[in-house]
């Protein structure tokens, strides 16, 4: 009952109570394992991230050994920077479920990361194989393509995402950037408005809107887009 009540905690944002929620778990009941993943994204998720790798690893500190824990250990150890600990873990849960979407994705994160375009495409693929809507893959094919500059295929894959998602704003990001890059400045303020109505907020968002006025020469709204920027800061 804890746990549940733990869950709901951390759904509605209540971070530090649930933490203690889960924390009371793993002492008590340490035959709930799944309490201790539970915990480790609490902490990982307030940005603690070595109280969540001890969370994780438990009193004898040794690697855990299920699919979704070897994953938030990856997580974590990209966090803190450590990618071979990280490539470690997945390859370990490769090993355990080789053709669960989450790991194949989390792997393919991590070979972006580590400048391993191809292997990171092929992972997406694999992925997208079985489930051709599965948007996380395609937002990897996106992301794969954009540090290639192959701007079409961008647009491509994040039309698809954006599809299923309407509001989706690192697949709106991207689709922007292509737009801008393949100089359809038109399409390019259409898209980044858009996306600015998805993201009023978003600094990023706002900078690319302002630079989006600035290439089709509106420069009262490009000023105004600006000053929004700034008043974020």
């Amino acid at each position: 009952a804890l746990n549940l009540f733990g869950l709901c905690c951390s759904s509605l944002g209540k971070l530090e109570k649930a933490e203690r929620i889960f924390d009371h778990v793993v002492r008590e009941a340490p035959h709930i394992s799944e309490a201790k993943l539970h915990l480790a994204n609490c902490r990982f998720e307030q940005d603690k991230l070595e109280l969540a790798l001890a969370a994780l690893k438990g009193e004898d500190r040794a690697n855990p050994t299920d699919p979704e824990s070897l994953i938030m250990l990856a997580r974590i150890h990209m966090a803190l920077g450590r990618k071979d600990e990280a490539k470690h873990a997945l390859q370990d849960a490769l090993r355990t479920d080789p053709k669960r979407p989450e790991t194949l994705l989390a792997m393919a994160g991590i070979q972006l990361a580590l400048g391993d375009l191809t292997e990171s495409m092929a992972l997406c693929k694999k992925v997208l194989f079985d489930d051709p809507q599965n948007c996380n893959a395609l937002i990897g094919q996106a992301e794969v393509d954009n540090q290639r500059e192959h701007w079409d295929a961008v647009l491509a894959n994040t039309r698809a995402v954006l599809e299923q998602f309407p509001a989706h704003i690192r697949a709106w990001y991207l689709h922007c950037v292509a737009l801008d890059k393949l100089d359809r400045p038109v399409e390019f303020l259409a898209a980044t408005r858009e996306m600015a109505a998805c993201a009023p907020d978003d600094v990023d968002v706002l900078t690319l809107l302002c630079h989006a006025h600035h290439k089709n020469q509106d420069y009262v709204a490009c000023i105004l887009a600006a000053n929004e920027v700034l008043s974020q800061q």
